[in-house]
């Protein structure tokens, strides 16, 4: 977690994370199906991932960014707003 801490401060970008990584690659494999027209962000269920802030402090994610590749997801992490 220090590394995501410093990696917002330092960049002033804010950091997103997954809490669950089965909770979060279930919530990815359901949702492939959506993706065939490129990324897409869907809202987040609560406690699924969260956000760490250039200033150090935490906020619940309240989306999924989805990237799909041409055999599966590119990325996938959470962020506060829609992009």
């Amino acid at each position: 977690m220090i590394s995501f801490i410093q990696e917002a401060r330092g960049s002033g970008i804010p950091q997103g994370q997954f809490l669950d990584d089965i909770a979060a690659e279930k919530f990815i494999a359901d949702r492939l199906g959506q993706l065939k027209n490129g990324a897409k962000t869907f809202d987040a269920p609560p406690g699924l991932g969260r956000i760490i802030h250039p200033n150090g402090t935490f906020t619940d994610a309240k989306h999924i960014r989805i990237v799909p590749s041409k055999s599966g997801v590119s990325s996938a992490f959470p962020i506060y707003q829609r992009e």
